[in-house]
């Protein structure tokens, strides 16, 4: 056999080999359980858990406009969906700051924060909003999708539904 031809042939098969453990760590990180501690409103810690067979975990921020209009409207609309448990982290450090918000805007919706930010660095949030999709598979909650922004269409998919 030709050195050449059997040089290749390793080569690929390492490729091949390497690829595959790129697929397999891809797959294990999006699925990791949803385990993180958060902070409620008056600061109490919370472990972030539901009854429900699906989460919608979206984060925001006070200063952000699109968050703010999301919070109000179209996020309010989903949460009155029996199947969705929906909860809104801040990404804010200032606890007092997002309660008088929350307050002042009168926000309809179970809101949290990530003072430590586990589940900010978990699904690599960089900006806001960012949402993500949980479901109970196993006993465990497990990432569905997770995405920045807020594709109506997107979301709407990764928790099964057609409208809101």
């Amino acid at each position: 056999m030709n050195v050449t031809k059997m040089f290749k042939g390793r080569m690929q098969n390492l490729f091949l080999g390497l690829a595959s453990l790129f697929v397999i760590t891809m797959v294990a990180n999006a699925s990791e359980p949803l385990a993180q501690k958060l902070v409620d409103l008056n600061g109490k810690t919370v472990v972030l858990d539901s009854a429900k067979s699906k989460m919608l975990v979206v984060f925001w921020a006070t200063w952000c406009p699109d968050c703010r209009e999301k919070l109000s409207d179209e996020l309010v609309k989903l949460n009155k969906n029996p199947d969705v448990d929906l909860v809104a982290i801040s990404t804010e450090s200032d606890g007092e700051k997002v309660k008088k918000f929350v307050e002042g805007e009168k926000i309809q919706l179970r809101v949290l924060r990530d003072p430590e930010k586990e589940l900010r660095k978990q699904l690599k949030v960089t900006s806001v909003p960012h949402w993500a999709v949980y479901s109970r598979l196993d006993g465990a909650w497990k990432v569905v999708d997770s995405a920045p922004a807020f594709e109506k269409d997107r979301v709407l998919k990764a928790l099964g539904l057609a409208k809101f």
